[in-house]
């Protein structure tokens, strides 16, 4: 299996995140998002565990208003960026 980074790490702002689709041959594709937090990238798949949907309200936007959380674009959980744990 051949690796290649989904991204340059400038590529996504501080506090930002970006979602992301990868594929191998025979496959399916997993939807997923990456949440930048200085030197760190947080990748997690896109998709809610309550409701499996995808998480964002709209292309690349996972995270609340305050950029502190995940959050759900179906039911509004929070999800903690640093682990993934919902928080509510």
């Amino acid at each position: 299996m051949d690796r290649q980074p989904l991204f340059q790490l400038e590529e996504i702002p501080d506090g930002g995140s970006r979602g992301f689709e990868v594929s191998e041959p025979g496959l399916p594709a997993q939807r997923l998002l990456a949440v930048r937090l200085g030197s760190s990238v947080h990748v997690y798949l896109n998709i809610c565990p309550h409701r499996g949907t995808p998480l964002d309200w709209r292309p690349d936007d996972f995270l609340d208003a305050d950029g502190e959380h995940i959050v759900c674009a179906s039911h509004g959980a929070l999800f903690r960026i640093e682990d993934g744990v919902c928080l509510a």
